[in-house]
């Protein structure tokens, strides 16, 4: 049985390499829970009673399909509607805080010049004046909340531990699976990877930026 490992995918960071970190920026944006900021922002998992909003503030001109501003992917309707309802999953809404206007790296300029007024990348959205039009253009956005393979062991006896390695900066070990557990639940998250059955991936495939992903096949 063939399973499909999404992650997004991570570079190297080199000294003065700010042109990499505002394209991931205008990318992925910038993400809230309730009072923490970012990296300190709390998980909210398929299982977990929590339910607080994901409140993300971004490029509001360029919004992908899918992103990750945090550690969950956070989708747009049309691949929430593209999922089949056999998929055990929930979409927690997703509050636009703020879209702003800036020129993408890569695309409209070569580098970043920054104004007088951004010292670091993520003052961009911080400072950048927040654009109201966008907001009705941009349509609903959901952090998909897959279930975690390491929470439904129990479900199943047939448990292999897996190892995922595309390079030296997207793997992950010891990973809980089983050809049932992927019959039941055709996607689930570790929390670094998306893990699909072929006929899920199929469907969420063409959503994918895979200029900001990295997939690998696993035979189960």
């Amino acid at each position: 049985m063939k399973l499909i490992a999404v992650c997004r995918k991570k570079w190297k960071h080199y000294p003065g390499d700010i042109c990499h970190q505002v394209r991931k920026l205008q990318f992925d944006g910038l993400a809230r829970r309730g009072d923490y900021e970012r990296h300190m922002a709390p998980p909210v998992a398929y299982w977990s009673e929590d339910r607080t909003p994901l409140a993300c503030s971004r490029h509001g001109r360029f919004v992908p399909d899918i992103f990750m501003p945090h550690t969950s992917w956070v989708v747009s309707e049309k691949v929430k509607a593209a999922l089949p309802d056999s998929v055990p999953s929930e979409f927690l809404p997703v509050k636009f805080e703020k879209l702003v206007d800036l020129p993408l790296i890569g695309e409209e300029v070569d580098y970043w010049d920054p104004p007088a007024f951004v010292d670091d990348p993520p003052d961009l959205i911080n400072k950048y004046p927040d654009v109201p039009a966008f907001y009705q253009k941009v349509g609903p956005y959901y952090e998909w909340l897959a279930p975690l393979p390491r929470t439904l062991t129990e479900e199943f006896q047939d448990i292999n531990h897996v190892d995922i390695l595309i390079d030296d900066m997207n793997h992950e070990e010891d990973i809980p699976i089983s050809h049932n557990m992927i019959e039941t639940y055709p996607a689930m998250t570790t929390g670094r990877f998306m893990l699909f059955a072929p006929a899920v991936f199929e469907i969420i495939s063409p959503f994918l930026d895979w200029t900001y992903f990295v997939k690998t096949e696993l035979e189960i």
